[in-house]
């Protein structure tokens, strides 16, 4: 009697590994290429990020922390709109790679707040780019 609870517990641990695991490999982050710095205008949405990691090539130093905090302008022209619409609605990557302008550092970055994923305003942040091409 008492190992068909363990044997259901069991079961139940293999079922969250294997969820855990198609979970964590459908996680991908978009690769929004080499940025351009600008500087913060008022009247312009964007995407905020938190830098995660930082792969500077060698002898190079990262700009930005873990924890650091970037915003990338959203646009919406004839010539570029990013993020791209969904319904309507600009909606920012939840996970994002980018070079630094000068190239020698790739950073990761995750979404501020996965709850609000448009573009909107953001007053402070260690870095500023203009809208990805």
């Amino acid at each position: 009697m008492k190992t068909k609870p363990l044997v259901f517990f069991a079961i139940i641990v293999l079922i969250a590994v294997v969820a855990y695991t198609l979970l964590a490999k459908g996680i991908s982050r978009e690769d929004v290429g080499q940025l351009t710095v600008s500087a913060h205008a008022s009247g312009n949405t964007y995407c905020t990020y938190v830098i995660k990691a930082a792969r500077p090539e060698p002898g190079v130093d990262a700009f930005y922390s873990v924890d650091d905090i970037v915003c990338l302008e959203c646009c919406d022209t004839d010539d570029n709109t990013w993020p791209p619409k969904i319904q309507n609605n600009q909606l920012c990557y939840t996970y994002i790679t980018f070079t630094s302008g000068d190239g020698h550092v790739v950073y990761d970055a995750d979404i501020k707040d996965r709850t609000n994923r448009v573009c909107t305003t953001c007053a402070s942040a260690r870095g500023y780019y203009a809208c990805p091409d």
